[in-house]
């Protein structure tokens, strides 16, 4: 035999605190269980008699494993080998640029995308796009 606690809402929770404090306040001393129990009963006595024990349980079949065969494209994609960027100083950007150090700094930021960052510095393919 088990108790069962009843689970109290956010407004009962207020409710209970409320009572509790007007308790206090009048000289009353009170538990939080008797405040509940005045507002809301006694909890319920669960029987643990009327639990079933016998469970039918019925398992799923076993999946077969299924396999993918990958896909084989007709022709690759011939990647003609490109120049390795040439990377430039900020200040080289700037003067270029005819900007400030810091908004080069601002513009080579992933959310700008107006210029590219390579290493340290600044790639020079990007400067020459963005002055262009």
């Amino acid at each position: 035999m088990t108790l069962t606690s009843t689970r109290l809402t956010p407004m009962m929770r207020a409710a209970v605190m409320i009572r509790l404090c007007h308790e206090l306040g009048e000289g009353r001393p009170a538990t939080r269980e008797q405040i509940i129990r005045d507002l809301y009963g006694a909890p319920i006595v669960a029987n643990n008699a009327d639990t079933p024990t016998d469970v039918a349980v019925t398992l799923a079949p076993e999946v077969a494993p299924v396999f993918v065969a990958p896909t084989v494209p007709d022709h690759q994609d011939v990647i003609v080998d490109q120049e390795p960027d040439i990377a430039v100083s900020f200040a080289d950007a700037a003067a270029r640029l005819g900007l400030s150090i810091g908004t080069v700094r601002r513009y080579c930021a992933p959310s700008s995308g107006k210029l590219l960052r390579v290493g340290i510095g600044v790639s020079l393919a990007s400067v020459d796009a963005l002055a262009g």
